[in-house]
């Protein structure tokens, strides 16, 4: 808990400390945080498979991760029948790491009324009323939000040689 604390700089007692990070859904040790900080709350943004396929397959590609030419068919396919080890790339992972109730299940066991899974759909739809509801989950002023300007800032461009 020490260790975890110095990711903290401005650590203060009794103050909301918010954190995020995409890869807590798919390792164990932050079960542990249901332990150790009875009072801390989690939160999932899950997007539908098929999207999240799509980025995955985009973003790897923009990156250079996967052969020229290679279409989103292809990707999928060489994911088929495929063990997971740990030394499996992150962009090899999707078909495993889709399987999101599969993976929530641990944490809806561990953190009962503090888990709150959210659509992404939702929060493209109406981002300040998901932040609001975020905020109100979290013991948080809800008005925060209001008038704020949540639209997307990293949108994928164009990456011209990954076609879907």
């Amino acid at each position: 808990l020490e260790d975890y604390a110095r990711c903290f700089p401005a650590w203060e007692e009794g103050r909301v400390h918010v954190e995020s990070s995409p890869d807590y859904l798919y390792c164990r040790s932050p079960l542990r945080i249901a332990e150790l900080l009875p009072k801390a709350r989690i939160v999932f943004l899950i997007r539908d498979p098929v999207e999240r396929a799509v980025s995955w397959y985009r973003f790897a590609a923009q990156l250079g991760h996967l052969p020229k030419g290679m279409t989103f068919e292809d990707y999928i396919r060489a994911q088929i029948g495929v063990a997971i080890t740990p030394e499996t790339p992150v962009h090899l992972r999707l078909l495993d790491q889709n399987r999101a109730e599969h993976y929530l299940a641990p944490f809806r066991a561990a953190f009962g009324e503090r888990c709150l899974t959210i659509d992404f759909a939702e929060l493209t739809r109406d981002p300040n009323g998901v932040m609001q509801r975020i905020a109100r989950f979290g013991g948080l002023d809800p008005a925060f939000y209001l008038g704020r300007n949540l639209a997307a800032q990293n949108v994928t461009a164009e990456i011209g040689r990954a076609h879907v």
